[in-house]
């Protein structure tokens, strides 16, 4: 089976300045909040943020059918308050799933953040990557706006 190569984009209009919304995203702890799975009957098993430049980041989590899904992330490019790029793998049970190079920036208007996270990916198993990926990412934006728009 060939890989599927695709872009998308998924934006979101954050309540909360660009200061908050950057540390939710730069901060382990607070983005351990949004980022982490914290599904029914998933269980977390590792969680490494090291959001700087060359830093590394790896997440797995146990699903409740027993399955592993892990992130593997190295940080390429940060401008403060402003951009994000890196690279990251996804894999299930050690079978490697996506690689993708990504990219979200932040943008200041008023008392709101416009964030915009675009990615490019090789997806690797029998899903359709543009379909599963972008609902995967929009959830995850999803918790972050509701984090920064309710303060913590």
């Amino acid at each position: 089976m060939q890989p599927i190569h695709s872009t998308f984009t998924v934006e979101r209009i954050c309540n909360a300045s660009l200061a908050t919304c950057w540390k939710a995203w730069t901060d382990p702890e607070l983005k351990a909040r949004w980022f982490v799975a914290d599904i029914d009957g998933w269980e977390t098993l590792e969680s490494i943020i090291d959001v700087r430049m060359g830093g590394r980041e790896r997440t797995a989590a146990r699903d409740d059918k027993g399955v592993v899904h892990a992130n593997e992330t190295t940080f390429l490019n940060i401008v403060p308050a402003s951009r994000i790029a890196f690279a990251y793998t996804m894999s299930m049970d050690d079978r490697l799933d996506s690689a993708s190079l990504a990219v979200v920036t932040f943008e200041e208007d008023g008392a709101t953040t416009k964030l915009t996270y675009t990615e490019q990916g090789a997806y690797f198993v029998g899903i359709d990557g543009t379909i599963d990926r972008t609902g995967g990412i929009g959830w995850l934006y999803d918790k972050f706006k509701q984090q920064v728009e309710q303060g913590q």
